[in-house]
């Protein structure tokens, strides 16, 4: 099993249960669509597919079943954080893989940072919560 892919997500204080939870949810909304665009944390272009890949010459956007990217979810929230990260271990791992690959694909795979929310995309999503 390989080490939890779970990120926290540091907000300000000042948000309640209901607008934490649907912060979380946008959060990862927008992981998913940017993962899909095949946009890094920092919305930099995820490097291509080795040629002897199946996938070669399509744009990287991590599913190649889709059942990854599903299972990216708000774990849990409290004051001043959210916890987003996988709810299926087997996820996890593929997560853990890309973003840090191991084993036979170490110095063969790219790494491919997508779990995480740059600084700029939370500003925006919070700014919908600010009355």
């Amino acid at each position: 099993m390989e080490p939890s892919q779970n990120k926290i997500i540091r907000i300000p204080d000042k948000y309640n249960v209901l607008q934490r939870q649907k912060i979380g949810e946008d959060i990862v909304r927008l992981i998913r669509q940017r993962t899909q665009n095949g946009l890094d944390v920092n919305g930099n272009l995820f490097r291509e597919y080795a040629p002897s890949y199946e996938k070669s010459g399509q744009p990287v956007d991590l599913r190649f079943s889709g059942n990854m990217m599903a299972d990216l979810e708000v774990l849990s929230h409290g004051v001043g954080f959210i916890t987003i990260g996988f709810i299926d271990p087997e996820s996890n791992d593929k997560a853990s893989w890309i973003q840090r690959p191991t084993g036979q694909k170490l110095g063969k795979q790219p790494i491919r940072n997508f779990v995480g929310i740059s600084q700029t995309d939370l500003d925006l999503i919070l700014s919908r919560y600010d009355n």
